[in-house]
């Protein structure tokens, strides 16, 4: 059995200060993983496209 195992920090325990720091570092990790998504979902949207693209643009030159 560990003898150094840290002790539980009860929600009482954690100030004000900690739980707005946390709040933070949540809604930011979840700001950049939407921000990641949508990045994904446009490459995602121009790779599909792209033939049509390519189509459109011989058509146009030819």
């Amino acid at each position: 059995m560990r003898q150094n195992k840290k002790p539980r920090i009860e929600p009482s325990q954690i100030s004000e200060q900690g739980t707005d720091k946390y709040g933070e570092n949540i809604s930011s990790g979840i700001k950049c993983f939407l921000l990641m998504l949508g990045a994904g979902g446009f490459v995602a949207l121009i790779l599909w496209q792209l033939p049509n693209l390519a189509n459109f643009i011989l058509a146009i030159k030819g």
